[in-house]
C-alpha cells in the first residue's frame, strides 16, 4: 500500500474513532480487509448525513484540508503537504442502500495495523454491483474469481431491497462465470 494512503488511513481512524459515530470504509481498503488487495490512492469513508459537521470537523482537526465535491453529499480530505489530490479520503454521506446498511452494520477489521469499520463483504459486493464505474465491476469479478464471497448470500441481501436488482446480479454473476476462449497470441517476430 502506498505509504501516503496508509498515513491517511491512520489519520482517518484517529479522526473517526474517538467520535463514536457510525461510519464504514468501502472500496479497495474494505476489499483489502476481506482478502483482496489492489492498489488504491484513496480511502472511501461513508457516514450518516446527520453527523456531517462533526466528521468534517474531526478531519480538519487532524490536519486534513476538507473540500466539497458535491456538497452536501461528497467531500474530499487530503494532506496539503502531499500536494496531490489523487491521494485523498473521499467522504460520502449517502441516502440509499447498500451504503446505509454498511454504515449501520459495519465489520471491524484491521488493515495494515489500523483498526477500522469496513463494509461487510456482501454489502461491499452489492455496492460494486450497483456502481456505474467499470473498475468496480472488475473488482466484483476479482472477488468472485477468488471465491471471496457467496453469490447466493448477496442475491438474498439484494432481493430484500431490490428484487429486480437481484435478477440483474444473478445475470452478471452468470456472465462472469461464463468460460472465455483463450486469446490468440500474436505471431512471434523473427
Amino acid at each position: 500500500m502506498d505509504p501516503r494512503v496508509l498515513d491517511l488511513l491512520r489519520r482517518a481512524a484517529a479522526a473517526l474513532e474517538p467520535l463514536g459515530l457510525p461510519y464504514s470504509i468501502g472500496g479497495a481498503i474494505a476489499m483489502h480487509a476481506h482478502g483482496y488487495a489492489r492498489y488504491t490512492s484513496d480511502i472511501d469513508v461513508f457516514a450518516l448525513d446527520e453527523h456531517r459537521t462533526q466528521i468534517l470537523r474531526a478531519f480538519r482537526t487532524h490536519g486534513l484540508t476538507v473540500e466539497p465535491v458535491f456538497s452536501p453529499h461528497h467531500y474530499i480530505a487530503y494532506l496539503p503537504e502531499q500536494g496531490e489530490l489523487r491521494v485523498r479520503v473521499d467522504i460520502s454521506f449517502p441516502a440509499a442502500e447498500p451504503e446505509l446498511s454498511a454504515i449501520e452494520f459495519p465489520v471491524r477489521a484491521q488493515v495494515m495495523g489500523t483498526d477500522i469499520n469496513v463494509f461487510p463483504l456482501s454489502l461491499l459486493v452489492a455496492a460494486k454491483f450497483y456502481s456505474d464505474r467499470p473498475e468496480d465491476h472488475h473488482d466484483l469479478a476479482a472477488l468472485l474469481n477468488r471465491g471471496l464471497f457467496d453469490p447466493d448470500e448477496v442475491v438474498r441481501m439484494i432481493a430484500s431491497i431490490d428484487p429486480e436488482g437481484a435478477a440483474d446480479f444473478i445475470a452478471e454473476i452468470a456472465e462472469l462465470r461464463r468460460p472465455r476462449p483463450p486469446r490468440k497470441r500474436p505471431p512471434k517476430r523473427t
